[in-house]
């Protein structure tokens, strides 16, 4: 199983990201979108006039900035990565 891709425009090889970059990536992307999830059951439950459970708030409160912090640091590792390589956006 390959790991490269070859894009049919420029016919450059690249190369997919690491495992701990993509496991830090998907895991960033499922925490905010549990704690997104949560938010929203967090309003259906208010027009159903009853109180969520306090692990509910705190998924939605600590959730998403988790969430975003995990795939901004995915992007720094990535941007580094790239640096080192020498390769450019495009």
């Amino acid at each position: 199983m390959s790991t490269s891709t070859s894009t049919a425009l420029h016919g450059e090889t690249r190369h997919a990201g690491s495992r701990p970059g993509r496991v830090l990536l998907w895991s960033g992307v499922v925490v905010a979108a549990l704690s997104g999830v949560s938010l929203l059951m967090i309003l259906v439950m208010y027009f159903l006039q009853t109180d969520p459970h306090p692990a509910i708030y705190a998924a939605g409160l600590w959730g998403l900035p988790l969430g975003f912090g995990l795939m901004t640091v995915y992007l720094l590792f990535s941007a580094g990565h790239r640096r080192r390589r020498g390769v450019g956006l495009g």
